[in-house]
């Protein structure tokens, strides 16, 4: 299996440049030379397509795949001293509690020696009588949300070599036992939320490894209550808090271990549907590849609309536990960008009064997160005067033209400086000039939408924790319909292997099950040969499962998961999550959340809403009907009573199907023909707000931490609505 790849660097790279000087001037690279792919010679198959690279793979040395774009960054150790080298005062991190009206801000300087501090206290931990060894089996588990304490003990653990597997709420008791127990991580960083968990899954035994855990925001032991402690010291077990870590390294300091691009970094465990969860080996081979794919393509925030003492700033509030948001943190380090933590991690109110507050020049987020942004400015529009409708009308004629001329990003007196720059004031957005989004497809219309109305660039990749982030990404100036996925990286190789069971076969219809290789794939899984053979052949090609179709430029696009797409009974397949963005994005204001099922023994489609509830009241106050229109309240204490109103459902049905069809997105045995209502006023944070309707969250079990539905559990939770839906038959006839 080709776990090492040649060193080989973008061809534009020259020799004796520093680090700073060549990513500021000559990247990301000419969007020219990348718009496209590269055929390797003599890899034609009879069951897929050919081999495929980017077109940049031409021109690199040996045409093999890039595996960073400098020298002196080949780890994530080379990444932070680089940026602590480069931009010592300025500032890194961010921090704030709620209470607290400021953030207050370390800079590189400070970070770096708090990470020297943290470490060298871990070394003397682990040297203190509970092992001698330095290896693999050092592997320390973190059990905490988005924190200071968690991004210097990472980049601690980075220093002295020590890998790391990340642990989150909803993997429930068993699979974090499975996790510590696999690993044997003899040390948890964890925050106090979680220490009475922890104690209770020890005191049954099921974590005899772990010897010590680390508690992040807090002083002192004193805060917590003498029974959690006499608890811990009865299991044997070591309470210290991240302070009196940092202190006992900077009274014990100790050289570093540098690691090795072939250095394991991390063991991200994916969230698994059946059985317990895969553990994903990510090198630092691995990450330095996936920073070199954002490297090259994605263009960086211009400083010069900017304040010149932060020129990059951003909120970090996707999880830490997931890559996606490592890699984003790991490469807004390196162009000493400055990182603010959320002061209440998974709220998304709190989420979007931080952003009000910090005004980023960047947002990396999930379509979930721009959905919503996207729908606040519609209802806003909705309701806006002639006037301001006019304008918005030849403003996104004025964008379609420039567009076209190769003008993603405008400046017009009126259209831009007054009217987007309005909007974008209004969300605490004014100095964005980037926008990502990965974790799940989003519409082309959203994104094309965000583009217009924020006047900045947004761009979609597509990856997976077993590539460490992105391995395509769209170019923001490519498809003023962004219907792709974008192209590949320099730092990948993929083929389309047919995938005769939903006939998407290479040489009928230029599709199939996405294969990929290179530096920036994993090449096993933890301790698990079994699923390493399931999924990653000999010579290194990972399965991904993700069905694609490449078009005639060379642009990837990614259908569905394979286990996701159905088939209905009249032999239509059908992709759910295409559809439920055409009905999110085409119902902006009445709906939140929509889960499309499909029984394959059944001709139509039915779905699990989410309504905005005010929207929804608004239209029943419209409709004809006055039994509708005396409805005053809609949420989990009168849900079995509206669902049990059909009159209602099929209202709302209607409206819903005439949006979702004006948009000609959807053919007919996409439309959804039976809905049911779903409530939950339970916020992410623990609190009833009976103003707004959480619906599906990470807390109920129905979203993963990267807000991504989980379709298996959705699927278990609401199988008796679904019965119901398809007993009752079509509501639209």
């Amino acid at each position: 299996m080709p776990e090492s790849y040649p060193t080989t660097f973008p061809p534009n790279f020259q020799e004796k440049t520093s680090v700073r000087e060549y990513t500021q001037t000559q990247l990301p690279l000419d969007h020219v030379t990348i718009k496209g792919n590269y055929q390797v010679p003599n890899t034609t198959c009879e069951n897929g397509s050919p081999v495929f690279r980017n077109k940049l793979c031409q021109s690199t040395k040996g045409n093999h795949l890039v595996t960073s774009v400098h020298p002196r960054l080949t780890t994530l150790y080379d990444v932070f001293n680089v940026a602590m080298e480069s931009y010592p005062t300025h500032n890194c991190l961010g921090s704030k509690t709620p209470s607290q009206k400021a953030f207050l801000c370390n800079t590189f300087a400070e970070v770096g020696l708090l990470r020297d501090q943290f470490g060298a206290g871990i070394m003397s931990l682990m040297k203190g009588g509970l092992s001698a060894d330095q290896d693999d089996s050092h592997v320390i588990t973190f059990y905490a949300p988005n924190c200071l304490e968690w991004i210097v003990a990472d980049l601690s653990c980075v220093a002295y070599g020590i890998p790391t597997a990340p642990l989150y709420d909803t993997l429930g008791p068993g699979v974090i036992e499975h996790i510590v127990e696999t690993t044997q991580s003899l040390v948890m960083l964890l925050s106090p939320a979680q220490l009475s968990s922890v104690l209770h899954l020890a005191g049954k035994n099921k974590l005899s490894s772990t010897k010590v855990l680390i508690l992040t925001d807090i002083a002192d032991l004193l805060t917590l209550s003498l029974e959690v402690c006499g608890e811990a010291n009865r299991l044997s077990i070591k309470l210290v808090t991240f302070t009196e870590v940092c202190v006992l390294g900077s009274l014990k300091p100790m050289t570093h271990i540098p690691p090795t691009p072939d250095t394991l970094y991390t063991i991200s465990f994916t969230s698994g549907t059946v059985g317990m969860p895969k553990g994903v080996e990510l090198t630092h081979q691995n990450a330095i590849a996936g920073i070199a794919t954002l490297y090259t393509t994605v263009t960086k925030p211009s400083p010069l609309y900017t304040p010149a003492s932060n020129c990059y700033r951003s909120l970090c509030f996707l999880p830490l536990a997931h890559v996606f948001q490592k890699l984003i943190f790991y490469f807004e380090l390196s162009i000493g960008g400055t990182i603010y933590l959320p002061s209440v991690p998974n709220d998304l109110n709190q989420i979007f009064k931080d952003i009000a507050l910090i005004k980023p020049t960047h947002m990396v987020g999930v379509p979930r997160v721009f959905n919503r942004i996207e729908s606040g400015i519609a209802r806003k529009l909705e309701t806006a005067n002639l006037l301001t409708k006019i304008i918005y009308q030849k403003c996104i004629i004025y964008k379609d033209q420039k567009f076209m001329d190769g003008k993603h990003v405008t400046n017009h007196w009126l259209y831009d400086r007054r009217f987007t720059h309005k909007i974008k004031a209004v969300l605490g957005l004014e100095n964005v000039r980037l926008m990502a989004t990965g974790s799940a497809p989003m519409l082309p219309e959203t994104i094309q939408s965000m583009r217009y109305l924020l006047n900045t660039e947004v761009v979609q990749g597509y990856g997976l924790t077993e590539s460490f982030g992105p391995i395509t990404v769209q170019l923001a100036n490519d498809e003023i319909n962004p219907v792709s996925s974008g192209f590949i990286s320099a730092t990948t190789e993929f083929q389309l292997r047919d995938y005769p069971e939903n006939n998407y076969i290479w040489k009928k219809n230029r599709s199939g099950e996405l294969y990929l290789r290179g530096p920036q794939i994993t090449a096993r899984y933890y301790k698990d040969p079994e699923k390493t053979k399931e999924s990653i052949s000999a010579d290194g090609w990972y399965r991904t499962g993700d069905i694609a179709t490449l078009d005639e430029l060379g642009r990837v696009r990614v259908v569905d998961r394979a286990k996701n797409i159905f088939k209905l009974s009249f032999g239509e397949y059908i992709s759910p999550e295409k559809v439920e963005n055409v009905y999110l994005k085409s119902n902006a204001s009445l709906m939140t959340q929509v889960y499309v099922y499909g029984d394959p023994l059944q001709s139509f489609l039915v779905a699990i809403v989410v309504l905005q509830e005010n929207a929804c009241l608004e239209l029943l106050q419209r409709s004809l009907s006055k039994v509708l229109a005396k409805i005053r309240f809609m949420d989990e204490s009168n849900m079995t009573e509206l669902n049990s109103n059909v009159d209602l459902r099929r209202l709302l049905l209607r409206h819903m199907n005439k949006n979702a069809f004006a948009s000609g997105s959807l053919n007919g045995m996409e439309r959804l023909k039976n809905i049911k209502l779903f409530f939950n006023h339970i916020s992410e944070s623990g609190e009833r707000n009976s103003g707004e309707n959480y619906g599906f969250t990470v807390e109920n079990g129905l979203l993963t931490p990267t807000l991504k539905t989980k379709r298996m559990n959705a699927r278990a939770r609401f199988s008796t609505e679904f019965e119901e839906m398809y007993a009752e038959g079509d509501l639209t006839v």
